[in-house]
């Protein structure tokens, strides 16, 4: 359980890298792509942690 929860937050700072990298000329989307890869990760730790 705590291996597939780890996983997915690899997965989550690596989506965040590589969007941040992407977005980097504008700070606006930068900060909404980490607000929503954020709330995405908490969702899926919460259905995680349910089961």
């Amino acid at each position: 359980m705590k291996a597939v929860v780890a996983v997915v937050f690899l997965l989550g700072l690596s989506l965040m890298v590589g969007m941040w990298s992407f977005l980097f000329k504008d700070p606006h989307n930068q900060a909404m792509a980490g607000l929503v890869l954020v709330l995405i990760s908490l969702v899926l730790v919460r259905r995680k942690v349910e089961r």
